[in-house]
């Protein structure tokens, strides 16, 4: 399902005083203290005034599909043990646990993987467009998607993604989902931050070249 862009306005506070701002409580010499929430998602970095959001995907749905298929393997080799007259006797019984934890082992196998890759994620947001890139093991890939070649964007929350309150968006060009460009940001757990960092971004370009 593809979301359209919501408008966003751009507001400047002044100061009616013109007195100069003191630091928030809470705050050391004016910079706010990081808290727990700030590991996952954060807002613009002070080093790189371009970028408006940046975030890594929450690992708990790989976590909870891990371990979904550890037991149901577990759970089909306890059916088929106790009663192998269900899959034809007990030489047929043994060659379908065989199947079932070889199945098992290479999904876990890619799951692990996959839990890697995804650790090592960020997703970035910046005012010429999206990026996606991670490093693992020495190797290190980006990806990047312009801003002029957004073409739309797609929001999706899978089960494991609404019980860890998460979502998926995918950014979409013109061509197919291995085009380039296309990007995927997988587990997020800020949708609505990064869907209106999206929208601001396009809007912004929108008005540029306007």
């Amino acid at each position: 399902m593809t979301q359209n862009d919501a408008p966003t306005t751009d507001s400047t506070e002044t100061d009616a005083d013109n007195e100069p701002a003191q630091p928030a409580a809470g705050t050391e010499n004016g910079v706010e203290a990081a808290t727990e929430g700030d590991e996952r998602s954060s807002p613009v970095p002070e080093t790189d005034p371009d970028v408006l959001h940046r975030t890594s995907p929450l690992l708990q749905p790989t976590f909870a599909l891990i371990g979904t298929v550890v037991v149901l393997a577990l759970v089909s080799v306890g059916v088929v043990w106790t009663r192998p007259d269900l899959v034809g006797g007990i030489e047929f019984a043994e060659l379908v646990i065989n199947g079932i934890v070889i199945l098992a082992a290479l999904l876990l196998v890619r799951l692990g993987v996959t839990l890697l890759v995804l650790w090592r994620t960020t997703y970035t947001i910046h005012e010429e467009g999206f990026k996606k890139e991670y490093e693992l093991a020495y190797h290190s890939k980006s990806r990047e998607l312009p801003v002029e070649q957004l073409r739309g964007r797609e929001y999706e929350r899978g089960r494991f993604e609404t019980v860890f309150d998460c979502a998926t968006i995918r950014l979409l060009t013109g061509g197919t989902d291995r085009s380039l460009g296309f990007i995927e940001f997988v587990h997020i757990p800020d949708p609505d931050e990064v869907g209106k960092s999206i929208s601001q971004v396009r809007k912004r370009y929108e008005r540029r070249n306007s």
